[in-house]
């Protein structure tokens, strides 16, 4: 296929984004609307109320907010691969749509081949590299990422090959999605107690730690280790309102990545270095609009102490009404950085730099792997280190 000539006739001055109805749409279609971009929802029968209703665009009254919602059209087809049929990649065509596709390609459409042959409107990058991001291919993302030179976290087969009281993230596939996966933290101590308890409850397949991805987390013990506060509320999906308060390079923000992925919501990075009230007001009412449809909001504030008060009363009402469950980052004490209205509805989790036995471990793993590390150069430190 000449993906050039899927440009043809298009105006490019009027550009649709265009998405499938899967849990990244409204993310893409958000950021869209922020460019100034028109946007178009496949969604699929009985599951469209989401991006017809909730998300909606909808003009603003008289000194309102100009607009709220993200979609501005919605195509309802019965299934995602219909998106295939003449008509509605017309449709698609001459609403000058470029598609930022999504797992959604990989996972709907029994014939993957035909979205690179047959699906004769522009992709946002490769449509050929797409299987890549498929953890079951010979060759895929963490293969990219190691031949980019990108240094990821170490990989275990297994139990019995984890550090004695290292910290893992354990991904293996839901039982029901078999398309998405759960998210549990374990040790090489109580590894198969959490996998015979997560296949207990529904939440992972018995066959699911055939092609599980184990990797090494490390640090903050002192909240992530078995029965900890924070290990016990990600495992129970009963998050609420919480900072993390820590030094630079701790894991604040991979926390908030993990809390979003185990507890199913809009996962919403915010900075307050580069944004404001408007954004602010912005993001909230999405969140509302999201509660609505039955969808919950996890906001993420990097840097929460650089917002000032006013800045900051504008989350209170919403963290109140439950609209947003809200993470807020800082190297500060919160007890003088963080209003004490939004401080006293919120958890307060204290993150440790790596103790000397923390540092010693990743010191001498790193002497010692051949991949990601200097054991390619034969170096030797004695005793003690």
């Amino acid at each position: 296929m000449d993906i050039s000539s899927l440009l043809a006739g298009y105006d490019q001055k009027h550009l649709t984004v265009g998405v499938l109805g899967g849990h990244s749409a409204l993310d893409v279609a958000h950021g869209a609307k922020k460019y100034g971009f028109g946007t178009v929802c496949i969604a699929r029968k009985g599951r469209e109320k989401t991006y017809e209703k909730y998300f909606q665009v909808k003009k603003g009254r008289k000194g309102a907010r100009a607009q709220t919602g993200c979609i501005d059209d919605t195509i309802v087809v019965d299934k995602f691969e219909d998106v295939l049929q003449q008509k509605i990649q017309e449709k698609l065509q001459k609403m000058n749509t470029i598609f930022v596709h999504n797992r959604y390609f990989w996972v709907y459409f029994p014939d993957y081949k035909k979205v690179e042959e047959e699906f004769r409107v522009p992709i946002f990058g490769s449509r050929h590299l797409m299987m890549l991001e498929e953890r079951d291919q010979p060759y895929n993302q963490y293969h990219l990422l190691r031949d980019a030179g990108i240094r990821t976290p170490k990989l275990y087969k297994g139990a019995k090959d984890i550090d004695l009281g290292r910290m893992v993230i354990v991904k293996a596939r839901e039982a029901q999605r078999r398309y998405e996966r759960g998210f549990f933290l374990a040790t090489a101590t109580d590894f198969d107690e959490r996998v015979s308890a997560h296949i207990a409850s529904g939440m992972i397949s018995s066959d699911a730690m055939d092609d599980a991805t184990i990797e090494e987390f490390v640090g903050q013990q002192h909240l992530l280790a078995p029965g900890k506060p924070l290990r016990t509320q990600i495992e129970r999906d009963e998050i609420s309102s919480l900072i993390l308060w820590g030094p630079p390079g701790v894991g604040k923000t991979t926390l908030a990545a993990i809390i979003a992925q185990r507890c199913k919501g809009f996962f919403v990075p915010f900075s307050a270095v580069l944004s404001g009230i408007k954004e602010v007001k912005s993001v909230m009412e999405d969140a509302a609009l999201a509660r609505r449809g039955g969808a919950r909001t996890i906001l993420f504030v990097d840097e929460i102490h650089r917002f000032n008060k006013a800045q900051q009363d504008a989350f209170l009402p919403h963290v109140e009404k439950g609209n947003i469950i809200l993470i807020g980052a800082t190297t500060e004490n919160p007890s003088f950085e963080v209003i004490a209205a939004l401080l006293s509805r919120s958890r307060v989790y204290h993150l440790l730099p790596l103790d000397t036995e923390e540092i010693v471990i990743l010191l001498r793993r790193a002497l010692a792997d051949k991949e990601r590390g200097l054991g390619q150069q034969n170096i030797e430190i004695g005793d003690p280190l």
